[in-house]
């Protein structure tokens, strides 16, 4: 049996709610993305978003971002972040 290990990732989500003011929907949310980065509001949600695989290589314990990119293997699309969340 081959040893593996995997690095698993998961979104943790937090929000701000914001009003902004403009002229029209395009540049009301630019502002509110512009406005968002600035804020120190920002409140961490309960949610996560679903578990994906960020690397993978085989071997114990080995350090994933520390090898060489070609060594870590390649991982299925239906595990990676953009699989998971579609």
């Amino acid at each position: 049996m081959t040893t593996f290990t995997v690095q698993c990732g998961a979104a943790r989500y937090s929000t701000v709610t914001l009003t902004v003011e403009a002229d029209d929907l395009e540049t009301a949310l630019a502002q509110a993305v512009a406005d968002a980065n600035l804020s120190s509001a920002w409140s961490a949600c309960d949610d996560f978003g679903p578990t994906f695989i960020e690397a993978v290589a085989e071997g114990e314990d080995v350090e994933l971002w520390a090898i060489a990119f070609d060594q870590q293997l390649p991982v299925p699309d239906r595990f990676t972040e953009q699989g998971i969340c579609r």
